[in-house]
């Protein structure tokens, strides 16, 4: 008899610090979740997610700037408490559309990042550039890793870039473009190839 009570004690006590553990788990900060010894690392914990994300953008005028979709968004603070200027959000599968006064940009990669405010967006694998003039004539450039600054129609990177268009073949190593300017400049091991122009014989 007195063993089945010490029993029945052993099982209330051990339910009973199953619950305050509980208890204090919900109501303590993050850090109570990290393994012993280490330190809280704010880019291991989303402060806020976002699925099937998509916004628009617009310039001083109203005009629509750009557009922006991704499948997830994942927002990480350094600071809970507070926005710093290390925060940074992580991108799946996003896609960008800049406008410009020619016909828009399209943008996408496998993933990306967002930092400085949300002012400079950072791409990588598989990072695909074009703009249509018409179905059969389309400008593409990839590379595996390019930064962008949205509002400022920037584009730079320093991997290697391909850019087909109707004119031809380049390659390079590092670039930045102006878009809103059409300015393109390639820094390094630039290697062309040009399409022949067919002119029309005239009679």
């Amino acid at each position: 008899m007195q063993r089945g009570i010490k029993h029945n004690w052993a099982y209330i006590s051990l339910t009973a610090a199953l619950v305050v553990a509980v208890i204090l788990l919900s109501e303590t900060p993050p850090e109570m979740l990290i393994p012993f010894g280490e330190k809280q690392d704010a880019a291991r914990f989303p402060y806020a997610v976002i699925n099937d994300a998509r916004s628009q953008h617009f310039d001083a005028e109203g005009k629509l700037s750009y557009e922006f979709v991704a499948s997830t968004l994942s927002h990480f603070r350094l600071d809970l408490n507070r926005v710093s200027e290390g925060d940074f959000t992580s991108l799946e599968a996003p896609q960008l559309t800049l406008y410009t006064d020619d016909k828009p940009w399209y943008v996408t990669a496998d993933k990306g990042e967002l930092s400085e405010r949300g002012t400079l967006l950072t791409l990588w694998p598989n990072v695909r550039i074009w703009q249509e003039e018409n179905p059969d004539e389309v400008t593409e450039l990839t590379t595996s890793r390019l930064e962008i600054r949205p509002q400022d129609k920037m584009i730079a990177t320093e991997a290697e870039v391909n850019i087909t268009s109707p004119m031809g073949k380049v390659e390079a190593q590092g670039m930045s473009v102006d878009l809103d300017n059409k300015r393109i400049q390639l820094r390094n091991r630039v290697r062309g190839h040009h399409e022949p122009i067919n002119e029309t014989a005239t009679p």
